[in-house]
């Protein structure tokens, strides 16, 4: 089914992850089985999740990530990309100073000014630097990559497997999404093609339901580091997914399928 779609939706693989997903789940369910289990992971290799803060005025970041700290997330990701970017830094970094912080810029600076941000960044504790510069710009992010510490991670400028080896020498982790790459196998395509390349993977999400979210938990044991709080960000999620306390999912808590139902209201 996946290789028929791929082969008739080439360009649509947000599409062709709704059906690799509802599939899967179907054959899980079907089996009696969580569909972890069907991939032989381990439910206690799930990494931690990051909750995303974004942009916004410095005083309403800094109140969003002191809750998200609250209600148990050690590890937040900022929105950047802006000409205020180090006063929404200072404020988020004062209000939860315990906080492992990474930085997404959504490609927003050019070489220049990410090579200088990277500098205060490293600085101020921050982990990880996603997707700094433009996607096409692969000698851009490894002048980043080459004078910080800082992990860097390509999102935009990784979508299949094929991307990887461009990648291998320009930064440190790859960003992995089921809507972005077409579906769990083209995500197992890409871990292993990262593994290969001696790359980090990361599992991250778009704003998206918990029914396509759950998914991507079961598959995050094959993952180093996990970014998915899609459902969080939405008002209300039609569906329930894989139980979440503080960052962490509790993924043995699955009987069937990805354990998706559907909630009361």
């Amino acid at each position: 089914i996946e290789r028929l779609l791929h082969g008739e939706a080439p360009g649509r693989p947000a599409a062709r992850s709704a059906v690799s997903i509802a599939v899967a789940d179907l054959a899980a369910r079907d089996l009696g089985t969580p569909l972890y289990r069907q991939w032989g992971l381990d439910p206690g290799r799930v990494p931690p999740t990051t909750y995303t803060v974004g942009i916004a005025p410095p005083e309403e970041m800094a109140a969003k990530a002191r809750a998200a700290a609250d209600a148990g997330f050690g590890r937040l990701k900022l929105k950047l990309g802006t000409d205020d970017d180090r006063a929404r830094f200072d404020a988020v970094r004062e209000a939860v100073p315990d906080a492992a912080l990474r930085v997404d810029a959504n490609a927003a600076w050019d070489a220049d000014e990410a090579v200088a941000k990277a500098g205060w960044l490293e600085a101020a504790g921050v982990t990880m630097l996603e997707q700094p510069v433009a996607a096409d710009d692969i000698d851009g992010l490894a002048r980043v990559t080459d004078v910080t510490a800082m992990a860097v991670c390509a999102d935009e400028a990784c979508r299949s497997a094929t991307d990887v080896p461009r990648l291998a020498d320009a930064c440190n982790v790859v960003n992995v999404k089921l809507a972005k790459c077409g579906g769990l196998r083209a995500a197992r395509r890409l871990v292993h093609a990262a593994e290969a390349h001696r790359l980090s993977t990361m599992l991250g999400c778009m704003v998206e339901s918990n029914a396509s979210l759950a998914a991507a938990v079961h598959v995050a044991p094959l993952f180093d580091y996990a970014d998915l709080d899609g459902s969080l960000l939405l008002d209300s999620d039609p569906y329930d997914g894989v139980p979440l306390d503080g960052d962490r999912f509790d993924l043995r808590a699955v009987r069937r399928g990805t354990g998706v139902e559907p909630t009361d209201g």
